[in-house]
């Protein structure tokens, strides 16, 4: 069922309309935002960030909530494929990790050179940290009267 609303989203062409397209639905069945939420099949957090447009709200969920109350959708609206959108969200981070990290390295050889004058400066001499990442012996004591008394008692 969520897979349904990972899919196309609607864009309208001004600001506040899906705001408003959102507040007359849910008026006129007169629900309250979880409820309506609930039959529309998202989370209340979802509409509530479609209410304040910091996100498009999904093709099918217009769709349902039009079905559901007999409202229409906006006319000056596109849709907006998933697809593509993936295609600029991963444009962006890429120009983002650029600007942070420059360049990846390409060359395999390079890299692993590298790696092992690291290792043979650094690495193999650094002390393993204590705790949860190594095993620490524990010493078990043996089985007697007074250990059954002292763990009874406390």
């Amino acid at each position: 069922m969520v897979e349904m609303y990972i899919k196309d989203r609607i864009k309208f062409s001004k600001k506040g309309i899906q705001r408003d397209f959102i507040l007359v639905a849910k008026e006129k069945i007169g629900l309250t935002g979880f409820v309506f939420a609930k039959k529309i099949n998202v989370h209340q957090r979802t509409l509530t960030d479609w209410l304040s447009e910091k996100h498009r709200m999904s093709y099918v969920a217009a769709l349902k909530i039009s079905k559901l109350t007999s409202t229409s959708i906006p006319k000056s609206y596109t849709i907006i494929k998933w697809k593509d959108y993936l295609k600029k969200i991963g444009k962006v981070g890429n120009k983002n990790r650029m600007k942070l990290y420059g360049r990846v390295a390409i060359d395999e050889e390079y890299r692993s050179k590298k790696w092992e004058e690291w290792w043979n400066n650094i690495g193999k001499y650094k002390k393993v940290a204590k705790g949860f990442k190594t095993l620490i012996k524990i010493k078990i004591p043996r089985k007697s009267k007074s250990l059954a008394e002292f763990t009874g008692i406390m």
